[in-house]
């Protein structure tokens, strides 16, 4: 529900940096409210305002508007908790998966480089491939 309210939401728009933005405002939402002992709810407005902070073009948030009402419920809050996985950022397609600690998330950059988008990680501790450790070679371009 969530995941597809964001795909629709964010449209041409949803891009790693824009959804990386919405993780990091849920966990930061989270993370602010962990000491009250409250599960922390997310209203429609402010959902609303975490897209169109992060890519959303106004044009569609009156459509968000609707399909959250429909989905969720008139004046229904979304359960942060349930939305993300504080503790991890996951990348995914059919070929790979990248499982990084979400504290350290904004290590993880995005180029195009002739053209194409490449996810870009920067190799600062130690790497391991199927449990063999990577030397760095530290070679200038």
């Amino acid at each position: 529900l969530f995941k597809s309210m964001v795909e629709e939401t964010l449209g041409r728009n949803c891009d790693f940096e824009n959804v990386r933005g919405i993780n990091d405002a849920v966990s930061e939402l989270i993370e602010q409210n962990k000491d009250s002992g409250e599960p922390v709810q997310i209203e429609k407005e402010q959902m609303r305002r975490m897209l169109y902070e992060n890519g959303a073009d106004q044009s569609v948030l009156g459509d968000f508007d609707r399909a959250y009402d429909e989905a969720v419920g008139e004046g229904v809050p979304l359960m942060a908790e349930n939305l993300i996985d504080t503790s991890k950022l996951e990348v995914k397609s059919p070929s790979l998966k990248l499982s990084i600690k979400s504290d350290m998330s904004s290590m993880l950059k995005t180029r195009v480089i002739e053209g194409m988008e490449y996810l870009l990680i920067p190799v600062t501790d130690e790497l391991e491939v199927n449990g063999i450790r990577i030397l760095q070679t530290k070679k200038e371009c």
